[in-house]
């Protein structure tokens, strides 16, 4: 990444946004663009409630980039990348810009305190911000950051990235809609499991809600990746949404064979297991292969060097 517009569009904008900028930003283009996602988003005819949902988000989201983005030497506004896209009730809102390397660990510690907390916590410590509270550790927080939590329908979604010359990315996203209630979609015991055969072109699965299981098991070469893994996506989107913080789950893979589409849905498996360890959660991820199979042990080598952060280990089948 070189630091320019076009590396932080890719980085931070997908297709099918139905609202994006990229470039400089100051707070008179913030004015002008907040105005844009308005009349896109009535254009769109999205209830006024929603409308100012998104657009508190769109905003803070820029204001952060204002106040906190790196500046360029030869430049005086930072520069930032903004996108939204959803429908109906549901709304996602992303937000990135570059950073000083230096300042990543101490945001990255916040971001992942806050992620732990539920919604009674978030609004005690954003009253407390709010009134100036002198406590050291709630004026750290930060009122933007707390604000945002508050707002969104579920928990941060951020990364930070290495870039150039002392300079990283950072890129934070929020779900914007009825926030989640974990009450009404009761406790994981509740849950039914999903047990699926294996198939010709497919691992057995065995995600079982009461041992705090997720299990795959066999070959995946679908014709449609997509179309099979998806279910199973949705199923540990639920799973993870009852569990608290400091609860264990156990992931065990001993896939024998990945086409390249699979490969991208294990990363996809991956990375819900890294915003659950943000949210607090105990992941222990075990990569099992035959000892006469080494391209599923390398495989899992691989694996593990790009996953640092998750207690991934390799474990060879006696």
């Amino acid at each position: 990444m070189n630091l320019s517009t076009a590396d932080l569009k890719a980085q931070v904008i997908r297709p099918g946004s139905l609202f994006d900028y990229a470039g400089p930003l100051d707070q008179e283009g913030l004015t002008r663009l907040g105005g844009d996602l308005r009349d896109r988003l009535k254009e769109l005819e999205v209830p006024s409630e929603q409308i100012l949902r998104v657009f508190a988000v769109f905003v803070e989201l820029g204001q952060n980039i204002i106040r906190y983005g790196w500046v360029h030497p030869d430049e005086w506004r930072p520069l930032g990348a903004l996108a939204v896209s959803g429908s109906g009730d549901r709304y996602e809102v992303v937000g990135g810009n570059w950073i000083l390397a230096t300042h990543i660990p101490g945001l990255q510690a916040k971001l992942e305190r806050l992620s732990r907390l539920d919604e009674p916590r978030l609004k005690e410590l954003y009253q407390s911000e709010r009134r100036r509270n002198r406590d050291p550790k709630i004026l750290s927080t930060g009122l933007g950051l707390l604000d945002m939590s508050r707002r969104a329908a579920g928990p941060l979604d951020f990364r930070f990235e290495p870039a150039a010359q002392g300079v990283g990315l950072f890129c934070l996203g929020l779900k914007v809609g009825p926030r989640m209630d974990l009450g009404a979609l009761g406790s994981a015991d509740q849950m039914e499991p999903l047990l699926i055969e294996a198939g010709k072109y497919t691992p057995a699965v065995r995600f079982d809600p009461a041992r705090r299981l997720l299990e795959l098991v066999g070959e995946s070469y679908p014709e449609n990746t997509a179309q099979f893994y998806a279910p199973l996506f949705g199923w540990i989107d639920r799973f993870f949404a009852t569990l608290r913080p400091g609860e264990q789950v156990e992931v065990v893979l001993e896939i024998w064979y990945f086409n390249s589409s699979s490969s991208k849905a294990l990363m996809d498996l991956f990375d819900r297991l890294l915003k659950g360890r943000k949210r607090g959660l105990e992941l222990r991820v075990r990569w099992r292969y035959d000892p006469e199979n080494q391209s599923a042990k390398e495989n899992g080598e691989e694996f593990a060097e790009d996953l640092t952060s998750l207690d991934f280990r390799l474990e060879s089948k006696p």
